[in-house]
């Protein structure tokens, strides 16, 4: 065949051969300063990742004054990898973020806003980020969290929020 798209996701490693069609009579021709080939691979330029992140409180129902563990598990449902994955929390007012920590990667913490800079996920990696909060006030306390990606692209923006409620009581 004449295009080259047969060989689109094939590694191109391995034996080539060139064939020369003489359409003179004899043996007259030549090829010139010899011949070669040299193929690049590139990546495509919108490399797609399903970034997702779910939201879990323990306990869900406490008294006003007592610690709540919020978990974020973001999840990456490739198919690519994400070249860098940030994660974003804030501590509603009622609360106050006694702690947080990530499974990979640093995080910071600015007050009641918590971001944790995850690096790179594998397609199928999975990562935590955990919250300790202390709310104040009677009512229902919702923690909320979102994830996003620096380059790759995302078609499924809808599951990159998450939020966990939790029950909160004055003690008696």
């Amino acid at each position: 065949g004449e295009s080259l798209e047969v060989f689109n996701s094939i590694s191109p490693n391995g034996q080539w051969k060139l064939y020369v069609y003489d359409s003179n009579d004899g043996d007259v021709g030549l090829i010139a300063g010899g011949w070669s080939l040299a193929f690049t691979m590139l990546k495509p330029v919108n490399q797609v990742a399903d970034l997702a992140v779910s939201a879990v409180a323990m306990p869900s129902a406490v008294l006003a004054g007592s610690d709540v563990t919020v978990t974020y598990t973001i999840v990456n449902g490739g198919p690519n990898p994400t070249t860098f994955a940030a994660f974003n929390a804030t501590v509603p007012p009622g609360a106050a973020l006694i702690g947080a920590a990530s499974s990979q990667g640093d995080r910071s913490i600015d007050g009641n806003q918590v971001t944790a800079n995850l690096g790179a996920m594998a397609s199928g990696a999975t990562a935590t980020v955990t919250l300790t909060v202390r709310p104040n006030v009677a009512g229902t306390l919702v923690c909320s969290g979102s994830v996003a990606s620096a380059a790759e692209t995302d078609l499924n923006m809808i599951n990159n929020a998450a939020s966990a409620n939790v029950q909160v009581a004055w003690p008696v």
